[in-house]
């Protein structure tokens, strides 16, 4: 009787209700916001007030806030992988969809904003290495600072959150490389493929001593929730979709993001909580409605809440700085979404196309079985 009411809907039965889930859509525009309120601790107070919010009772909060971007990620790339079925479409809208927003931010930050508050001189600006080695973000190769730019600040990051660009990537490499030697076609094995990397990060990071109490999220833990997302699509038509399960895994993210040596085992249950969350339908609102800004949100929060505290100085407390920063913020998402990221996107069809037909050669040379059943 217990089997019959727990297994009463699957995920896949979830999703069959609704052709588009608005609950990722608000998931990632409200994560976005919080992580802009997060920020606004670090920028307003510096690294040591930010540093009791790591290690005290609010840990699990903090280090929920990015996972959950890279468990909806997985989910909804694994689905963007079985609808293309053609790795290098797969891959092209991945760069379509990343990049614009990246290279909005750091053009942006390198050539308006650093020009215009930098303390050194324009000509000792624009020939520092500093400056140029900004633009190696754009391929993953992160740096933080530019010449001159908010070192009178609390902290003199130009942007904080491109510590999350390198996962992005190897995320898509990842799933990339499992999609071309067929593993992604067998949930169990890719199951496995999943459980291997998080205790492989969980070991390269306690080895190398990057799991810390008083930092964020692992890098290699936001991946390994990236694959579970990944993983739970595959699944999907196994397992449920339950407030039950739902509860639980809330239950236990909580004490396991708590400690370090536990919080790799926290990326399953995170990424069933962001998946059973996201495939729910609330009615639709102005800003999500065939809109994203919440990317650009994420990638522009941090250069912009600089910005405010150094142009505003009555504004430098918590509760001005971060409303304030929210709204130069959302004007930023919403001038690169409208005038970069969408337009980018609307011509899409003409690089989809031109990469299936690329694609196509590759099969008639290779015979590959598909990359993924959209059907399984």
């Amino acid at each position: 009787m217990w089997k019959k009411y727990l297994f009463s809907k699957t995920i896949e039965q979830k999703m069959a209700q609704s052709r588009h889930s608005t609950g990722f859509d608000y998931l990632r525009l409200v994560f976005a916001i919080l992580i802009i309120a997060r920020h606004t601790l670090l920028i307003c107070e510096g690294r040591a007030a930010e540093t009791l919010t790591w290690i005290g009772p609010l840990r699990p909060y903090y280090q929920f806030l990015v996972p959950v971007f890279f468990a909806l990620s997985g989910f909804l790339v694994a689905g963007s992988l079985a609808r293309t079925n053609n790795l290098p479409t797969f891959l092209t809208l991945r760069v379509l969809r990343i990049f614009p927003a990246l290279g909005g931010e750091v053009l942006i930050s390198a050539l308006i904003i650093g020009p215009l508050l930098t303390a050194w001189p324009l000509g000792a600006y624009f020939s520092s290495p500093m400056f140029f080695k900004y633009f190696e973000n754009l391929f993953g190769n992160i740096h933080y600072f530019l010449p001159g730019l908010f070192w009178h600040n609390k902290s003199s990051f130009v942007n904080n959150q491109l510590w999350t660009v390198p996962y992005d990537l190897e995320c898509y490499a990842i799933i990339s490389l499992l999609a071309f030697v067929g593993i992604v076609r067998h949930p169990k094995w890719f199951g496995v493929a999943a459980l291997l990397f998080t205790i492989g990060g969980f070991c390269d990071d306690w080895f190398s001593g990057e799991l810390i109490l008083d930092s964020p999220s692992p890098g290699h833990m936001v991946s390994a929730t990236f694959l579970w997302g990944v993983f739970i699509y595959l699944c999907r038509d196994k397992i449920p979709y339950h407030p039950l399960l739902f509860c639980l895994a809330l239950a236990v993210t909580w004490p396991l993001l708590m400690y370090i040596e536990t919080v790799y085992v926290a990326a399953l249950p995170i990424a069933y909580v962001t998946i059973y969350v996201g495939l729910m339908n609330p009615r639709k609102i102005f800003l999500i409605d065939r809109r994203d800004y919440s990317y650009a949100m994420y990638l522009y929060g941090f250069p912009v809440q600089q910005t405010v505290y150094q142009l505003f100085p009555n504004c430098r407390v918590w509760y001005l700085h971060f409303p304030l920063s929210l709204f130069f913020t959302s004007i930023c998402a919403y001038l690169s979404w409208t005038f970069l990221e969408s337009r980018i996107m609307n011509q899409k069809k003409h690089a989809v196309a031109y990469m299936n037909a690329f694609g196509e050669k590759l099969k008639r040379i290779s015979a590959p079985t598909p990359l993924l059943d959209a059907s399984a």
